[in-house]
């Protein structure tokens, strides 16, 4: 099987998304698949159900107080030979696991404490960060939004992506086929990025179409690829840059 089919085949798809979101891959290994997800939607779309799946299950885990052996192993392996000031902090933050503002005092001041809370999240169910959009456009047909896309900007020239959320509304998705513009901002010029091929979510964009999102000011969407006519728009809606988020945050 060659390896695009063999990427396409939903068992493996669903064995390499579950993977990848657990954390369960090599480094090498994950570097590909992130390669591969704009390319394949099928594997994209298997992780980002594998995505949702695991945060509920972690959203819904009540919080648990770590067992004694762990704050023992903790002192043992990693404050053996610490000063004498850290050892008695962590006697407090054992003894009171709610003394939430000491913790984070320490932890801005020593580095052992960071390596104490790199192992406390060790405890909680890890889900590897999710790479995030880099633009977002709305879409609307009438007052409706119908059509949210995301923009994902890859790591090499050509492995950037759209993805498409169609908005659960009374309003149908358009029949026909759907083809989707940039109008640049300033000269208003139309660049063609592609058909919207019905139920798929992904797609990959060329390094000249990506340009032409990064520099657009509103997304549109006909009925026909050889020409837009204003007249026959039947969505748009404005293309805005997303801040990436602080350090620290969820994706």
């Amino acid at each position: 099987m060659s390896a695009v089919l063999r990427y396409r085949h939903p068992k493996v798809c669903q064995h390499l998304a579950s993977q990848y979101v657990a954390g369960h891959l090599s480094p090498g290994v994950r570097r590909r698949m992130e390669m591969l997800l704009p390319q394949h939607p099928p594997l994209a779309d298997a992780v980002a159900e594998w995505s949702d799946e695991l945060w509920q299950v972690q959203a819904s885990l009540p919080t648990q107080e770590p067992p004694k052996r762990v704050w023992r192993d903790i002192k043992r392996t990693l404050l053996a030979g610490a000063p004498q000031k850290h050892r008695t902090f962590i006697d407090r933050v054992r003894n009171g696991w709610q003394d939430v503002t000491a913790l984070r005092w320490w932890a801005a001041g020593s580095s052992i404490a960071a390596l104490v809370l790199v192992s406390v999240l060790l405890w909680q169910p890890d889900t590897p960060p999710v790479r995030t959009a880099s633009y977002m456009a709305p879409l609307s047909q009438g007052d409706t939004i119908t059509l949210v896309v995301y923009g994902y900007q890859g790591e090499t020239p050509g492995t950037s992506a759209l993805r498409l959320q169609w908005a659960e509304t009374e309003v149908p998705r358009p029949e026909g086929a759907l083809h989707l513009w940039a109008e640049l901002k300033g000269s208003a010029e139309l660049v063609y990025l592609g058909e919207l091929v019905a139920g798929q979510s992904w797609r990959a964009l060329s390094r000249t179409e990506w340009q032409a999102l990064a520099g657009s000011s509103r997304l549109l969407i006909n009925d026909q690829a050889v020409q837009l006519d204003m007249a026959n728009v039947l969505m748009e809606g404005p293309c805005v840059q997303l801040r990436a988020y602080p350090s620290g945050q969820p994706s």
